[in-house]
């Protein structure tokens, strides 16, 4: 049994609860997404949960669970989230543009997986307070302009946008 697996199984029969109401950081390496689908909803109640780094590395492709789940942390302010491995480039988020009760609090986003600016734009319909933003952008892939609404980013001071061959 590798080491991913054993800590992947101490991480899943972890029980998070309300006596954790100072937590205020995770950082889960290497983690496996049934792990992960399991314990982000525990995290809903901490009154003082703030930070989260996620790094799946080479586990899924489609991270629209992952991200409607990040999405339901209502004190979130900072997210990185890493999904991939360098040969590995078709990851999707197939989210719906958000809607007014579906907003965030997240103020920093590090997005570390190939993302189109359609997906980009779904994302950054859920964060309208965010202040720093930084992602990976699939090039070569095709825009439709048609149906991107325009979004209002009042308070972003520091934008960092890769590109990634596709």
């Amino acid at each position: 049994m590798s080491s991913s697996i054993h800590n992947n199984e101490v991480i899943s029969s972890f029980n998070i609860d309300s006596s954790f109401n100072c937590l205020q950081s995770l950082y889960f390496s290497s983690i496996q997404p049934d792990v992960l689908n399991s314990l982000l909803p525990k995290l809903i109640g901490l009154p003082n949960f703030f930070s989260l780094t996620i790094d799946t590395w080479n586990t899924l492709n489609d991270l629209i669970n992952i991200y409607r789940l990040i999405f339901d942390l209502p004190k979130l302010k900072y997210i990185r989230f890493t999904a991939m491995e360098p040969e590995l480039i078709n990851v999707t988020v197939s989210l719906e543009i958000a809607h007014n009760k579906q907003f965030t609090f997240i103020k920093h986003l590090i997005i570390d997986h190939p993302c189109s600016f359609n997906e980009l734009f779904t994302i950054l319909s859920y964060t309208p307070e965010i202040c720093r933003f930084s992602y990976m952008h699939k090039m070569n892939n095709s825009v439709n302009i048609g149906i991107l609404s325009p979004i209002l980013l009042s308070n972003l001071t520091h934008l960092s946008i890769w590109g990634l061959p596709t």
